[in-house]
């Protein structure tokens, strides 16, 4: 429960909440709940602007077990990638997060094909002009 209360404050940009829940519950967490965990933080850390630290959080889940929330969260953590790498003017690197992004996606969807967050974020992508 008190996973999903962290998530929660951080969709409603509650981050403060957020933060507490995830100290509270850190060393509580183990085997799926810890991934699930993982996860969380790297949404906090994401919504705080703190990319490399989501990256690092969520591609550690990813190496214990590719799940469909991990995936998605990564596509996103390489769609913010893409739009900063294009603000300092690098498109080959803003283009290499571009097809990241979709290929995580597209894992994702291989396992969870009617995936509406999964299927949203496929579109954003897909749809967004290439540099």
């Amino acid at each position: 429960m008190r996973l999903s209360l962290a998530s929660v404050s951080i969709d409603l940009g509650k981050l403060d909440a957020a933060k507490e829940e995830i100290d509270d519950i850190r060393d509580k967490a183990t085997g799926e709940k810890r991934l699930i965990l993982q996860n969380i933080e790297a949404q906090y850390e994401l919504a705080r602007g703190n990319i490399e630290r989501a990256n690092r959080l969520v591609s550690d889940a990813l190496k214990q077990r590719r799940t469909v929330p991990s995936l998605g969260l990564m596509a996103k953590i390489e769609a913010q990638q893409y739009r900063k790498a294009l603000v300092e003017g690098q498109l080959v690197l803003a283009d290499s997060h571009r097809e990241q992004a979709l290929k995580l996606l597209q894992e994702g969807l291989v396992i969870e094909p009617t995936n509406p967050q999964l299927l949203k974020q496929m579109e954003t992508m897909e749809n967004i002009p290439t540099p």
